[in-house]
């Protein structure tokens, strides 16, 4: 497994040594902290002949450096500074025990484990629509990808159950089979829902086990459940490659929002792979009421307690102490016992992750320097492509008007008393391709209105159309496809998925004031030179006028995840998930400008790949800035404090995206 430090406060002289960001970008209201001592190289992994894990970070074997919140700048008792040890370590100790619960933390979240199991990178997906059922729900149908070599593999495909409660199963046993470099032998059983994409489930048997790379193998047996977030049963995993190694078993754990619990034995590098039993004797939880917005999102828990246990040593981690941002560790290691209080940020890196879905893009490694795209010198653009493609202003624009096909006049008076879709027409192409088209027609007081277009290389004005289509508008404009490709001399543009875009809604107080929301959208483009990929994009942005808080205007809220590719990030894909939904308030908005703008609510994180990721945590103790962490592998991580304020561009919606 990687081994990557924590974000960390060096302190010289009692005095902590800040360093000021810079960047070709205003960077006023903006420090950072970095700790001088980096990793050596010998101690990271070596990831070449193709053994790249993605999944695998957790904490250096040495813990005795200051750990602070940074909240908490000035040093107070919620610092977890545990005192040096003397003598023959045991297994847990003081030197490891902050790393060990980090460890702890990342299986029971799922970010522990390699991609090869998390993200399943030998099946594909292709949703489809269904109108009958429901308009806009996305159908999963899953595809083994075939052997590249001279292996096998025989597929067993059915189904259980009907309608929304219907399974489909793809039942898969390899024998040497080569997929992409790995060699997959074993059997795998894979099942997912067919009414509406919530997750799969698949199950290890027949010894599966994957080799990859030139010393790379993971075995696993067991039950690995992707439902919103993860849980196991009864899962055995064993991971080894040149750049570490993992084993966990008899893992059963549950990670969903406001949760945590299960056991498991594990045995990491940080304690020199020697088992440890890991049992949440009391799950921890948020029962914290939810915020003024009626949603949970804190990834600290005020609530649980959980036990990790060695042969001479134990560590006793215990959210009751009272303060919902800490918890309080007691470690028993050589006879002795210690308590001290840590704050709950110690672990943000670990709880925050949500594993990639089936058939999801893989990060590419980039080809420069040490591959980090993210760095204290570019994550302002990163970020800001980040805000702006979930805003809209970036690509919003093409995603909201695609296709841009001239349909003729609505017929209103066909359609006026008609609840539904309307007779078949054919449209016209410049060439010999086809058009099929329907109105549809819903509602009396507010009415709604579209077109249903199923196109087959109809070429119109110059455009070659090539897929289906719908969209619909009642003020608030639907499009939703299951693939229509439109190409033309300056590129081509490709969508799938369903968009939903609302400009400046007037429903009442408290309703969505503006709304930007993608469903498991896929849209590239190569137009006009300009090459861009958005991918698995599920995403909503609102922003809002406020009733909940009198002293708040408008509220900025982003949740979801998406990957995306962009000038920007020199096209390399970048993973985004919001594990905890990020709400902004604007106590004053004037001129199309927010002012004061403040947050202690969401987490998101950006994930470039080999080991080079971003979390932005939007708690701080400062409602006007948030944090962000910055890991680049071989080097110390990087802390930023920005002030909200200085993104505000990025949080309203003075602007149409309806051509």
């Amino acid at each position: 497994m990687t081994l990557r430090p924590y974000p960390r406060i060096f302190c010289v002289c009692l005095g902590l040594v800040f360093i000021s960001a810079c960047s070709n970008s205003d960077s006023e209201g903006t420090d950072f902290v970095q700790d001088p001592a980096g990793m050596e190289a010998s101690e990271l992994p070596d990831n070449s002949g193709g053994e790249t894990t993605i999944n695998n970070d957790s904490v250096p074997a040495s813990e005795t450096d200051a750990v602070t919140n940074p909240s908490n700048s000035e040093g107070s008792a919620n610092s977890d500074t545990v005192p040096a040890q003397q003598g023959e370590l045991s297994v847990l100790n003081r030197d490891n025990a902050s790393g060990v619960i980090f460890q702890a933390f990342e299986v029971i979240s799922g970010r522990a484990y390699d991609r090869r199991l998390s993200a399943y990178p030998y099946v594909k997906r292709a949703p489809r629509l269904e109108p009958a059922v429901n308009a806009l729900a996305q159908h999963l149908y899953y595809e083994t990808l075939e052997c590249n070599n001279d292996g096998s593999k025989t597929d067993n495909v059915y189904n259980q159950g009907t309608g929304f409660s219907e399974f489909i199963f793809y039942d898969t046993m390899y024998v040497g089979c080569n997929i992409g470099g790995d060699v997959i032998n074993g059997r795998s059983i894979l099942s997912g829902d067919a009414c509406c994409a919530q997750g799969y489930q698949k199950e290890f048997t027949d010894n599966y086990s994957v080799s990859f790379g030139n010393s790379g193998r993971m075995t696993v047996s067991g039950t690995y459940k992707r439902f919103g977030y993860v849980s196991v049963e009864n899962l055995n995993y064993n991971i080894t490659y040149s750049g570490g190694s993992l084993s966990v078993s008899n893992a059963t754990t549950t990670r969903e929002p406001g949760v945590l619990s299960g056991s498991f034995t594990m045995a990491p590098p940080i304690t020199n792979n020697q088992p440890v039993a890991v049992v949440i004797e009391n799950r921890f939880e948020n029962n914290e009421a939810p915020n003024d917005y009626g949603v949970f999102h804190s990834l600290a828990y005020a609530t649980g307690l959980m036990r990790i246990t060695s042969d001479d040593s134990m560590i006793v981690v215990d959210a009751n102490n009272g303060d919902p941002d800490t918890v309080n560790i007691t470690l028993t290691s050589g006879g002795d016992s210690v308590s001290w209080e840590a704050p709950w940020s110690n672990w943000f890196a670990a709880l925050a992750y949500i594993p990639p879905v089936i058939g999801g893009d893989s990060n590419p490694m980039s080809a420069d320097g040490d591959g980090s795209l993210l760095t204290a010198n570019t994550y302002r653009d990163i970020l800001t492509e980040v805000f702006a493609v979930m805003q809209g202003q970036r690509f919003g624009r093409e995603v909201v008007n695609f296709p841009n096909y001239p349909y003729p006049e609505f017929p209103y008076d066909e359609m006026r008393n008609l609840d539904g879709y309307g007779e078949e027409r054919s449209l016209i192409c410049d060439n010999s391709g086809t058009a099929v088209s329907r109105p549809f027609r819903w509602g009396a007081r507010q009415e709604t209105s579209g077109w249903r277009t199923e196109f087959s290389n109809c070429t119109k004005d110059g455009t070659t159309y090539q897929g289906n289509f719908e969209e619909r508008y009642y003020g608030t404009k639907i499009n939703f496809s299951s693939g229509l490709t439109a190409s033309h001399n300056a590129g081509t543009n490709t969508f799938k998925g369903s968009v939903m875009y609302k400009h400046r809604a007037n429903r009442g107080e408290g309703q969505p004031y503006s709304l930007y929301q993608l469903n498991n959208v896929h849209f590239d483009s190569t137009a006009n030179g300009n090459e861009f990929l958005l991918s698995d994009a599920l995403f909503n942005y609102t922003f809002e006028s406020n009733y909940r808080k009198p002293d708040v205007d408008k509220v900025t809220r982003f949740s979801g995840r998406l990957s995306l590719a962009s000038d920007v990030t020199n096209q390399q894909t970048l993973q985004v998930t919001i594990p905890e939904e990020i709400l902004i308030e604007h106590p004053e908005y004037a001129d199309n400008r927010t002012l004061n703008s403040q947050s202690d609510f969401g987490t998101l994180h950006i994930n470039a790949g080999n080991g080079n990721e971003l979390f932005l945590t939007a708690k701080t103790g400062e409602p006007g800035t948030f944090r962000l962490d910055i890991y680049q592998p071989g080097q110390a991580p990087v802390q930023i404090i920005e002030r909200w304020q200085d993104w505000t561009s990025n949080f309203g919606f003075d602007f149409d995206l309806i051509d």
